[in-house]
């Protein structure tokens, strides 16, 4: 979607150091329990706040290129098989259990300064009936592994979930599945 890459050429632009825009790389995911940033649903740009959206991107770049320090990257994987369904074929549609971890730490003091976590889910665990800006179990996952790694940052990257669903939806289980990243 055109927007799409506006918002991304808008922020690369204005992050205001001297980094190479092939440098540059900007993750986003998806809830279904926030606004239609791009009125891809809603159809009207004017009532969604993609300004205030991009200038948070924008600050939140400016204070990660602040705190740069030498650091030692480390990469794991493991299977969630207990969370996920896909909503198609719940017997035997394809499903991609893997949640891959890169994650980063201080050279100097070996404490988690930053994780990517990427895993193959829809963030719907809430039902259609919430009327709540939320990140659902994103949310949950980024808060929990925020205690964990005191000071640290998450990022999360969708992984293939086309089809692929919490195995419950119900009100308390972002927090449940959230928790089980860090469990």
């Amino acid at each position: 979607h055109c927007a799409h890459l506006h918002g991304g050429r808008t922020v690369s632009s204005r992050v205001r150091v001297d980094v190479p825009r092939e440098r540059v790389l900007i993750a986003a995911s998806h809830t279904h329990g926030g606004p239609d940033l791009f009125a891809w649903w809603e159809g009207e740009l004017s009532a969604a706040p993609v300004g205030a959206t991009i200038e948070r991107t924008v600050a939140a770049a400016e204070r990660a290129l602040q705190r740069l320090e030498p650091a030692e990257i480390a990469w794991g994987e493991a299977s969630l098989d207990h969370v996920s369904v896909n909503r198609r074929d719940e017997a035997r549609g394809p499903i991609d259990h893997t949640v891959g971890v890169l994650r980063a730490t201080s050279a100097r003091h070996g404490d988690a300064l930053g994780q990517v976590v990427g895993f193959a889910c829809h963030p719907v665990t809430l039902d259609y009936a919430n009327l709540l800006f939320t990140a659902d179990w994103v949310g949950a996952m980024r808060g929990a592994l925020a205690a964990l790694y005191s000071g640290s940052t998450t990022v999360f990257v969708n992984g293939a979930a086309g089809n692929l669903n919490p195995l419950y939806q119900f009100d308390a289980f972002p927090g449940y599945l959230g928790g089980v990243f860090v469990g």
